[in-house]
């Protein structure tokens, strides 16, 4: 991270030089300029890319509040933290609403500033990392080998794709999000965490060969790596659910590592398997091992034979035990989708869907997708597909029925915005399926229930910093029922920019 730029205003000098003398004993700060009056402080800020300013309050001329207050009308960027020999509670309360990050009374303790200087630290690394992965994440998009290189963090990296069932993001615990050191990419419908290796890790690991590697590792608990170790507890955290996952230990970072991502991402898609956890390791990228052919071949002929003899009756029993037959082999997930999606242009060649096949297959997928057990995601496809296909049939509920619904979930979103109701409790509560639901939403909104939720709570979180620009990202991402990372992170992505900056341009 580079280095933050700081200034000093106080208009007593020997104290200025002991905040200089603090502040620049901590890592990553730099003091730029030191003010003794509010005024020539307004100057600097308004003149420097200063991302933090320490302020007293009482100063001949501008206050240190008159100078925040004139501050934030331009600049809800940089932190601010005062420094004064003032308790008064009308000075604390006024400097919170203003969103100072610390109010710390003279005499100065040490470790308390350096606490404070810590927490604006944290705050930028966090939005640095956020920036870049947003950029990180469009070149992966965009497949532009060139920007992906110019925004990796290092030379050398730890990479682990994880797919797993549900939506991946809201399954991230907060203390995952908080770690600095890893990168979080949103890859498809997987997830990508990245870290740089440091340098002593590179030199450890080629210490030992591939197979003394291996023992060490076990008997080490393999401390060497930090981030490797890291990234396997963040594997271990995933339980109850589909999750397939691949590590590799290193890769070196360049233009290549786009086609690399995809093929890891393929290579972990086939992995999955429902209801389990399936992981790998790798040293690096070119050991992959393949993983075996599709299965379900065989049922998928009595299938196609029930087809042609026009025999629905006998199709929806063979649907039935073309998921017994996978579970007993234990298919993948990409295996399954393979066959449902062959199927599916079976039937519409046979003329028994009503409606689009595309919606079929969307269906699949979300099934698929939301589902942790061969069992469910048969008994969600089944009652949907046996209308589909029924003479007149109108695929699942009618219409009127669907809109109730509809309305009725969106009334709740409404009434509780600091709730953050997942796919799963408004299935429960609505006693229908996860895939349904996004179906409905599909069909009356045009976007899946979670990209409702998210949109709606973006603009409401928009409404309440266009209406008060000192409103802390806290308080607003508790507003919609978001933790703080989380809210960051989702804005970002959604609207080009960090909350800090939007309350900028509404300033």
């Amino acid at each position: 991270m580079e280095k933050i730029n700081v200034i000093i205003a106080e208009d007593e000098p020997p104290i200025a030089r002991f905040i200089k003398m603090l502040t620049e004993q901590e890592k990553d700060f730099l003091v730029t300029a030191i003010c003794e009056n509010g005024e020539d402080a307004l100057k600097e800020v308004e003149s420097s890319p200063a991302r933090l300013l320490i302020t007293d309050i009482r100063m001949l001329g501008m206050d240190g509040l008159e100078l925040i207050r004139r501050i934030r009308q331009k600049n809800q960027e940089i932190r601010v933290l005062i420094i004064s020999g003032y308790k008064m509670f009308e000075y604390a309360r006024e400097a919170i609403r203003l969103g100072i990050e610390d109010y710390i009374t003279k005499p100065i303790e040490p470790e308390e500033f350096a606490g404070a200087l810590d927490r604006v630290r944290r705050y930028y690394a966090r939005e640095d990392r956020l920036e870049r992965q947003l950029r990180l994440e469009k070149a992966l998009k965009n497949k532009d080998g060139k920007a992906w290189a110019e925004n990796v963090p290092g030379k050398f990296l730890e990479v682990m794709s994880i797919y797993q069932s549900g939506d991946a993001n809201e399954n991230i615990p907060l203390r995952v999000r908080m770690m600095e050191d890893i990168y979080i990419l949103n890859y498809k419908d997987s997830l990508l965490y990245l870290r740089c290796l440091e340098e002593e890790d590179r030199v450890e690991r080629k210490a030992f060969s591939t197979s003394d590697f291996e023992s060490v590792k076990a008997d080490m608990g393999y401390k060497n790596g930090k981030a490797a170790s890291r990234l396997r507890k963040i594997m271990d955290l995933q339980h109850g659910r589909t999750v397939s996952g691949v590590l590799i230990r290193e890769m070196a970072a360049g233009e290549e590592n786009i086609r690399q991502m995809g093929e890891l991402y393929r290579h972990v898609r086939k992995l999955a398997i429902p209801g389990q956890k399936v992981t790998e390791e790798y040293k690096n990228i070119a050991m992959l091992k393949p993983v075996r052919g599709r299965a379900g071949d065989e049922l998928l002929k009595k299938i196609k034979m029930d087809m042609e003899a026009d025999s629905r009756k006998q199709f929806m029993e063979d649907f039935r035990k073309l998921f017994d037959g996978w579970e007993k082999e234990k298919a993948a997930v990409y295996q399954m989708k393979s066959v449902l999606y062959e199927m599916v242009d079976g039937l519409n060649r046979a003329g028994w869907l009503h409606g689009e096949s595309m919606a079929l297959k969307e269906y699949i997928d979300d099934c698929i997708h939301y589902s942790d057990s061969y069992e469910e995601i048969r008994e969600n496809l089944y009652g949907f597909l046996e209308e589909s296909i029924k003479e007149g049939g109108e695929g699942g509920r009618n219409g009127k029925e669907a809109r109730i619904l509809f309305e009725e979930i969106c009334e709740l979103i409404e009434k509780r915005t600091d709730r953050n109701y997942s796919l799963a409790e408004i299935s429960i509560r609505f006693g229908v399926s996860q895939p349904y639901v996004r179906k409905v939403f599909k069909t009356f909104a045009g976007v899946t229930y979670n990209e409702y939720v998210l949109r709606e709570k973006i603009e409401i979180a928009k409404r309440l910093m266009e209406l008060n620009p000192y409103m802390m990202i806290k308080d607003v991402a508790d507003a919609i029922g978001f933790e703080q990372l989380y809210f960051s992170t989702v804005f970002s992505k959604r609207e080009g920019m960090s909350p800090s900056k939007y309350k900028l341009i509404c300033s």
